[in-house]
């Protein structure tokens, strides 16, 4: 890895051909690498022991959710930053929305999508299975709602921070935006 930075790799269908071939790569350069795999994935804990096992240290799963959230808030907020909502037009020229699924007229919505589908990651994977233990429908020690608690609240800020930008997004298809 060049310098100090840490960099992070999302690769959706990692699970498996191509996808996980890319996952081996950018884990083996440096990277932290996040990806999905559908709930009935058999192949999800063996993939999952199989890069564990190439990890330069031994990762908890505390850890492993800590890292996810902190690289959602810093990529997003990386992106705001860096490109400004208001200026993804210069890239629609360039394709750069195109390799990513979104066709120039539908950049706003698609962006608003992708910031919603982060958000609904968040609540599913993160949210309420740590919500279940805090009230008491999953048994929880009390150490693992302390942690359960903290998840819960991070992955509550990633997705009020996200939810500014996304109805933004959202609203811009329709009515263009404000700037």
């Amino acid at each position: 890895m060049a310098g100090d930075k840490h960099r992070v790799a999302l690769v959706t269908g990692g699970m498996g051909g191509l996808g996980e071939a890319i996952c081996v790569k950018l884990a083996k350069l440096g990277y932290t690498v996040v990806t999905t795999h559908s709930p009935g994935n058999t192949k999800a804990a063996e993939w999952l022991a199989a890069m564990k096992k190439d990890l330069p240290e031994e990762v908890d799963e505390e850890e492993i959710v800590h890292r996810y959230i902190k690289s959602i808030d810093k990529g997003i907020l990386k992106v705001i930053a860096k490109m400004g909502i208001s200026t993804y037009q210069s890239y629609c020229g360039a394709q750069i929305f195109d390799a990513v699924g979104l066709s120039q007229g539908f950049v706003p919505i698609g962006v608003g999508a992708w910031l919603g589908t982060i958000m609904l990651f968040n609540v599913w994977g993160l949210i309420w299975p740590n919500q279940k233990k805090i009230l008491g429908i999953k048994p929880a020690t009390d150490e693992e709602k302390a942690k359960a608690r903290k998840v819960a609240l991070y992955a509550s800020r990633t997705n009020f921070i996200l939810s500014v930008p996304m109805l933004l997004c959202m609203g811009a298809q329709v009515h263009g935006l404000p700037f």
